[in-house]
């Protein structure tokens, strides 16, 4: 969401990242789906999210966001993945 109160939509994290570095317009916030709870809308501040090659998300970011740190930790075994913070998710793609 902007400054302004305008949305973007996108399908996968990763796109989200990169339209943001790529685009002045500065966001006031930035939400992301739960993992776990479809239609479901997490603020970054509050999210932990695991990266890897198992995490199947729609433009290949492999990605996905839990609302605890608990649940990230029991599923990062389950997916082979990796712990990332909101600042190393956003410095990752490029």
């Amino acid at each position: 969401i902007t400054e302004k109160g305008r949305y973007y939509n996108f399908d996968d994290v990763s796109c989200m990242v990169l339209f943001s570095k790529s685009t002045p317009v500065p966001a006031k916030y930035y939400f992301v789906g739960n993992y776990l709870k479809a239609n479901e809308l997490l603020p970054i501040e509050s999210v932990f999210f695991l990266k890897g090659d198992t995490i199947k998300s729609p433009m290949r970011g492999n990605v996905a966001a839990f609302s605890s740190e608990d649940l990230s930790k029991e599923y990062q075994s389950k997916l082979n993945a990796d712990n990332f913070t909101w600042e190393q998710l956003y410095n990752f793609f490029k």
